[in-house]
């Protein structure tokens, strides 16, 4: 894809500064968008931006307030969608924070950000995918092994399938 986009969610600001230096080396062919639910954080991101624009690899960013709404995916799908609808391929990755979840939450979110953004050819064999493919509307990577056992839809199936079929597509 040409024009791609990285979205991060900085809820937490716990590692959305070390998310936002891997992305240095990883590639600059893209545009950053940062959502988080207060000024005072988008203030300090901004700052942050600011002093390291180099270090974020960006083209251009943009670091945008949202209410607290669906969890990590509410502000990509909701307050960016008219934002990211003229991109070709766009990057989720969001900071992470369960204190119920002990050190289980760290190492889930360490490899969940090495299995997205863990080199620069990890990023450019995504992008290919998604060029290669047509077809191919989203990528997820495997679920962590601390956190396989509790993986499952739930309620949510019946919900993702009725809004694939809107979209002309299956989930069985």
């Amino acid at each position: 894809p040409k024009t791609c986009a990285i979205h991060i969610h900085g809820y937490h600001m716990d590692g959305l500064w070390e998310i936002i230096d891997k992305l240095k080396d990883r590639s600059s062919d893209f545009d950053l968008l940062i959502t988080t639910n207060c000024l005072e954080k988008r203030e300090a991101i901004c700052e942050y931006l600011k002093k390291n624009t180099l270090n974020s690899g960006a083209r251009n960013w943009q670091v945008i307030q949202t209410e607290d709404r669906g969890r990590n995916i509410g502000p990509l799908l909701i307050d960016l969608f008219d934002r990211i609808a003229g991109y070709e391929c766009v990057l989720h990755i969001h900071t992470k924070k369960s204190e119920h979840w002990d050190s289980r939450s760290t190492t889930w979110i360490k490899d969940l950000h090495k299995k997205l953004i863990g080199s620069a050819e990890l990023i450019s064999d995504i992008r290919s995918a998604f060029h290669s493919d047509p077809e191919l509307g989203l990528l997820i990577p495997q679920p962590s092994e601390v956190i396989r056992p509790w993986v499952h839809w739930g309620q949510n199936f019946s919900v993702a399938k009725m809004i694939l079929q809107g979209m002309n597509h299956g989930l069985n």
